[in-house]
């Protein structure tokens, strides 16, 4: 039994099927072609699955603000005699987060890993001195942790069978993931870090995968999950080729992730022949000083700007992504986010905190200032949901009290719904429209009944040498 360890009530998290653990159950099948292997992904009602299921061995995926409830499940299943094995971001970060009733965490890159644990499972040997012998885990000895020696990354990825699907609902609009990692280094993503070097899938795979979902599911809209899926240029142009080819050209449509610096008219145009109905975009902010912190000093204002007036001449819907609460940020910088969204109008828009998770560089800084710890601390901290956790969330800056904060985060939250709210009426992904409608106004009722409930005013800042 496969378990995606997340809040029953996050939709966020839950929107669309965790393929890493798809993956993880076809690399299974595809290594140990012999055996019959039975899988089930769970997400909720997890104690009654396995009563059901009675798995004899679980495979447990959770991202950081979920650690709790993942040693909780871990718990569970150790005292009925069930093997465990974790994985994930956060445990490859933070190995010492393992519990010692679980048999071993997958470190990085778990496909082969985890093959290798399920043969030692099923070979009754998960002793030390078998562990000690699979590259890319960390395991137990007593009271001391081991980690044995790294496990490169797969060098080509389409060695990789296509992630079981059997295993999730499959709905007309659906991801897939055509590459691992980024070349680029935001402050605040882990996923550069995570992959040790950007890798691809090749076209005639993608291709593969797509005619699958199209002819097998009748799926009619997919977001490449990617990244950075324009990474690689020659390949979403090998794509399109491939595409039209086998017949699929415009009968599907595509959104994907780009970066406001890669803009142009000929990307715009091939994204257009390839079938891209929207595109989203991670632009942070609307100040210079807190976009260069973020995202370094390859992309500027005036490009993600300049991005978002290309992509919509070239017919293509917007989504944007906007981070305010960086450490210097001021409240009159918050406010020029707040500005640019107004005027550049993207068709969705998402505003979320700058949150410090394991293996960036906003961790270490948070690290510094005693905000967070490796160890010992309260991972639900980490929850980016401000009004569900207004007393607890990291709050990163050192120039806006927590009360002055929260004043600009509801001002920007109220942007964000009235934006969507006539955004998505006109979205390319009508096949979601129901159920994103009722997950997004239930969302935004809840914020709005927290800011008719405790309103707070925009707080003085606490002063800053270079404060705006």
């Amino acid at each position: 039994m496969l378990v995606n360890a997340v809040g029953a009530s996050s939709w966020l998290e839950r929107r669309q099927p965790m393929l890493g653990l798809g993956y993880l159950a076809a690399s299974v099948r595809h290594a140990i072609p012999d055996t019959p292997f039975e899988f089930r992904v769970v997400e909720e009602n997890v104690q009654q699955a396995a009563e059901q299921f009675n798995p004899q061995l679980v495979g447990i995926s959770f991202a950081s603000q979920n650690t709790k409830l993942a040693l909780l499940y871990a718990d569970e299943f150790s005292r009925r005699g069930i093997p465990v094995v974790m994985g994930g971001v956060h445990i490859s970060v933070l190995p010492r987060c393992l519990p010692q009733n679980a048999i071993a965490a997958c470190l990085g890159e778990g496909e082969q890993t985890f093959v290798e644990l399920v043969k030692a499972v099923m070979g009754g040997k998960t002793d030390g001195q078998t562990l000690k012998t699979i590259p890319g885990i960390a395991y137990w000895e007593g009271n001391t942790l081991i980690q044995t020696a790294n496990r490169p990354c797969l060098a080509d990825l389409d060695t990789l069978p296509l992630p079981d699907r059997s295993l999730f609902p499959i709905y007309k609009h659906t991801h897939i993931f055509t590459s691992r990692g980024c070349p680029y280094r935001c402050v605040f993503c882990a996923s550069s870090r995570f992959w040790d070097k950007v890798r691809f899938h090749s076209a005639e795979y993608i291709a593969d995968e797509i005619d699958l979902l199209v002819r097998q599911f009748g799926v009619n809209f997919i977001s490449f999950y990617d990244d950075l899926f324009v990474a690689k240029i020659e390949r979403a142009e090998a794509l399109a080729r491939l595409l039209e080819k086998r017949g699929l050209l415009n009968k599907i449509g595509f959104s994907c992730n780009c970066r406001a610096n890669l803009a142009n008219h000929d990307l715009a145009a091939l994204l257009v022949r390839l079938g891209i109905k929207y595109v989203t975009m991670g632009l942070e902010s609307g100040d210079e000083q807190t976009l260069r912190y973020l995202k370094g000093d390859n992309v500027t204002v005036a490009q993600n700007r300049e991005a978002i007036r290309i992509f919509r001449e070239h017919g293509l819907r917007i989504n944007a992504y906007f981070i305010i609460g960086a450490p210097r940020e001021t409240g009159a910088q918050i406010m020029k986010t707040y500005d640019f969204i107004r005027q550049s109008k993207p068709d969705l828009v998402g505003v979320s905190v700058l949150t410090p998770f394991p293996g960036t560089p906003v961790w270490e800084y948070a690290k510094g200032r005693n905000l967070v710890a490796d160890e010992s601390f309260d991972w639900t901290k980490l929850n980016t949901g401000v009004y569900d956790h207004s007393d607890k969330f990291v709050l990163l800056s050192e120039v806006l009290t927590r009360a002055a904060f929260i004043g600009f985060y509801k001002k920007m939250q109220r942007l964000q719904f009235r934006r969507n709210l006539i955004g998505i009426c006109r979205h390319p992904m009508l096949n979601d429209i129901v159920l994103m409608l009722i997950n997004i106004i239930a969302h935004h009722c809840r914020q709005w009944l927290h800011i008719a409930a405790r309103p707070q005013p925009l707080a003085a800042e606490k002063p800053a040498p270079d404060a705006v």
